[in-house]
């Protein structure tokens, strides 16, 4: 299993704001590549596969959605993918740097 890309920076953003994003996953083995655990670093971000199973070969985007909220400054956060793929866990990162409204 590969994650293109591995980071993604969304730059500037407003509070409140919901910021989408998405990677793709391809299945780089010869078997069928099962995603079978998507976690995330705060409940500020999701991630959800367009598809759970992927053909040897064959890719699917994973759709990133990070919430801005009240936050301020540097926001990163970190998505982690486990599939039937045993040797690792891939983990991708967004980022973006909110802006607080002049008041």
């Amino acid at each position: 299993m590969e994650i293109e890309p591995s980071e993604h920076d969304f730059g500037p953003a407003r509070q409140d704001q919901k910021l989408v994003y998405d990677f793709l996953v391809k299945n780089t083995g010869t078997e069928e590549l099962e995603l079978l655990r998507i976690a995330t670093s705060c409940g500020c971000t999701a991630a959800l596969p367009a598809e759970r199973i992927v053909p040897p070969g064959g890719s699917t985007a994973l759709q990133v959605t990070l919430e801005t909220r009240k936050y301020k400054g540097v926001l990163e956060r970190s998505i982690s993918v486990a599939s039937n793929d045993r040797r690792r866990v891939a983990t991708v990162r967004v980022k973006a740097f909110v802006e607080v409204p002049e008041p």
